[in-house]
């Protein structure tokens, strides 16, 4: 009896940690390694590398003939303004086209990458406390930028 009696008050002891439940902080995990917009918009280093970010996409874009936007140049082979070099013919009916292949999805990916980037930046930077006029200047840069995106898209399809 006197064995039971122990086992009954360590067991009543110990429910009170047996039937606890941890806490909703306590299961939460942030992870050190992401950038979110609280930790990356909060200085004029993350307005810069925000900056970067959109000028990647047109980079990417430019790499084309004559300088100029991968797929500008080629629009006007559909008609007789342009005339193909041997051998560019079948890279760039894909995109005339609208045919998806891993070529030409990335044509119109980069457009909305960079879309999406300069919004992020447009709707972010503005809160960062900083210099006022190097603040001005980027978003005067993003907006040109920006324009440079939309127009191939709103061009096409207007």
């Amino acid at each position: 009896m006197k064995t039971n009696l122990k086992k009954y008050i360590i067991s009543l002891a110990f429910a009170p940690l047996l039937l606890s439940s941890c806490s909703e902080s306590f299961l939460e995990e942030i992870n050190p390694n992401e950038q979110t917009p609280t930790t990356f918009w909060i200085n004029e280093e993350g307005v810069m590398k925000g900056l970067s970010a959109v000028y990647n996409p047109v980079r990417r874009m430019t790499y084309g003939y004559y300088g100029g936007y991968e797929g500008a140049l080629q629009y006007q082979m559909r008609s007789d303004d342009l005339y193909p070099t041997r051998g560019e013919e079948k890279a760039i009916w894909d995109v005339l086209f609208f045919t998806n292949t891993p070529n030409s999805s990335s044509t119109w990916g980069y457009l909305y990458t960079g879309i999406q980037l300069a919004n992020e930046f447009l709707y972010n930077a503005p809160n960062v406390d900083m210099d006022k006029d190097k603040l001005s200047q980027f978003l005067g840069e993003v907006y040109f930028f920006e324009g440079i995106l939309v127009f191939p898209r709103t061009h096409r399809f207007s």
